[in-house]
């Protein structure tokens, strides 16, 4: 009697076993569709990508962005002096309005972080921002208002003793929206192909660096 009643237990755990591991595989296979989505700027710093400078508009179908300028200091924005706290670290920040163009503030800040990606001399994928913040206030900001332009700071961050050069270039990421995606089922502005290349000069306001 025992093992008849065990025998569907084992079957059924066995369904379980095999659907977890479906559900594995497909969240493998949309995390690299991701990676190759959002990685499209391997190898594209020799390319011939349309290249624009400070005061140009740049739009995607998600985003309209306008850059203004760009610096490199060991204080973060909004401080007035190096953080006391953990290895010091230098801050690479590119200004610039930016304009979400969708219905949705959420979607507007997640186009903000995949839209502009540093690009360093290293050849890679290229590197969303550490973070995002109002350029008034310094709030840290990722919901961004549908239609009301905004000034941001895109911050990343580096140790000390890494310096970006004047030739340091932004990838501008396409965004395209997707009524129904695999993972969620849910509509999701997602990364799509390159698109532009950003040029700014590059302040040093490091502390001690005259203006």
């Amino acid at each position: 009697m025992l093992r008849a009643m065990s025998l569907p237990g084992r079957k059924l755990k066995q369904v379980v076993r095999q659907r977890k591991w479906q559900a594995l595989a497909a969240l493998a296979c949309f995390a690299v569709l991701a990676i190759a989505a959002s990685g499209g700027f391997r190898g594209t710093r020799g390319q011939s990508l349309p290249e624009y400078g400070p005061g140009t508009v740049i739009r995607n179908d998600a985003l309209e962005f306008t850059p203004t300028h760009a610096w490199i200091s060991d204080v973060q924005p909004g401080r007035d002096r190096p953080s006391s706290y953990g290895p010091p670290v230098r801050y690479l920040v590119l200004r610039g309005r930016a304009l979400n163009r969708t219905e949705s503030s959420v979607a507007g800040g997640s186009a903000l972080y995949n839209t502009l990606l540093w690009l360093p001399v290293v050849p890679g994928m290229g590197v969303k921002p550490a973070f995002v913040a109002r350029a008034d206030d310094h709030d840290a900001y990722f919901h961004l208002p549908p239609r009301l332009a905004t000034d941001v700071d895109l911050i990343w961050t580096m140790p000390a003793d890494e310096a970006p050069t004047t030739a340091t270039q932004w990838g501008v990421q396409a965004m395209r929206f997707k009524s129904k995606t695999y993972l969620t089922g849910g509509s999701e502005w997602l990364p799509a192909e390159p698109l532009a290349k950003l040029r700014l000069p590059l302040q040093d306001r490091s502390k001690g660096v005259a203006p």
